[in-house]
């Protein structure tokens, strides 16, 4: 059965209120208010979670959006893999989970996979997922799976998860904006399974989290532009618009390897449309903005089961 065609109602979460938010700006909370003003889509039922969350739960075919302002001019650090020179229908790898602290409360530091068609250009398409600690977005200080799409670059479209239309929300179980508990340095480690692919009859790209289905980036967002991903990277990112700049990853050098570095494992990609998801050519990029503050490692391959695993992060500071 085709998945559009599905009638029934699905719920979808919201995140609406957490405790332990951080403190934000007069003027950042005013802009969070003009923009829930147009959301106006209303519950249907509300879910407040073990960890204290509190959902609105509104028809999938309601599903609000807007796009959020407040990561523009941010300074880009990035510790990363790159695969350019591939033609890529789908990512497959395991997401190391941390939480970073931050040092205040308009930076972001995250870990993603990141396809797009292609470098530089404003018709670019994109599709990123993974977690972050993003007190702009979310309005506190934990661990959230996020997802970000754009038809142009960020020109003018794309947004976070599904506050903008875009992003169809299918699963009424796993929502994209919830959070994940970080792993312990040094101690026990919490991983999350993602697998982005697009879907060889109807040319969406799928999201599947830990093997649920989550949803999907309908092919008519990208203008039929986004046929094949061309750029493929993993790793880790922070936005910051002042120094010093946060923590990437566990807040540790890649040198200090499994336990006490951020990692991403078992990196597999898909080279043919609906194709088998294969161990990935370790011969990557790395790219790296300020070494003395973040590095990343080349992929090792550890195990049949682990496949190709690198280690990233660092403490931050002046970069």
């Amino acid at each position: 059965m085709d998945i559009k065609a599905i009638t029934s109602v699905l719920f979808l979460l919201i995140i609406v209120d957490v405790d332990g938010a951080w403190s934000i700006s007069k003027e950042e909370d005013m802009e969070l208010e003009k923009q829930l003003k147009i959301l106006n889509k209303p519950a249907i039922k509300t879910i407040r979670t073990d960890s204290g969350q509190i959902f609105d739960c509104v028809d999938i075919h309601k599903q609000p959006s807007l796009d959020h302002p407040l990561l523009k001019n941010h300074k880009v650090q990035s510790a990363k893999l790159a695969a350019n020179d591939k033609q890529i229908y789908g990512v497959a790898s395991i997401l190391n989970v941390y939480k970073p602290t931050l040092l205040s409360p308009d930076q972001v530091s995250g870990s993603m996979i990141y396809l797009s068609t292609g470098f530089g250009d404003d018709s670019k398409s994109v599709v990123s997922v993974g977690w972050a600690v993003m007190p702009p977005v979310y309005r506190d200080n934990f661990t959230h799976l996020f997802a970000y799409w754009t038809a142009d670059n960020s020109k003018t479209t794309g947004c976070y998860d599904i506050l903008c239309p875009g992003f169809v929300q299918q699963s009424h179980e796993f929502a994209l904006g919830r959070t994940f508990p970080g792993s312990n340095y040094n101690g026990s480690q919490i991983d999350i399974k993602v697998l982005v692919s697009k879907d060889s009859k109807s040319g969406d790209w799928y999201l599947r989290v830990n093997g649920a289905s989550v949803g999907y980036w309908p092919k008519e967002l990208f203008r039929g532009a986004f046929e094949v991903a061309k750029e493929v990277n993993w790793g880790g990112e922070i936005f910051s618009p002042r120094q010093p700049c946060p923590p990437m990853g566990s807040g540790h050098f890649e040198s200090e390897g499994i336990g006490g570095a951020c990692y991403i494992s078992g990196m597999r990609y898909q080279t043919a449309a609906g194709g088998y998801f294969e161990d990935i050519d370790p011969e990557l990029q790395a790219l790296v903005d300020s070494p003395h503050c973040y590095n990343v490692s080349m992929p090792s391959y550890l195990s049949e089961i682990t496949g190709y695993t690198f280690l990233f992060g660092g403490p931050g500071g002046q970069c």
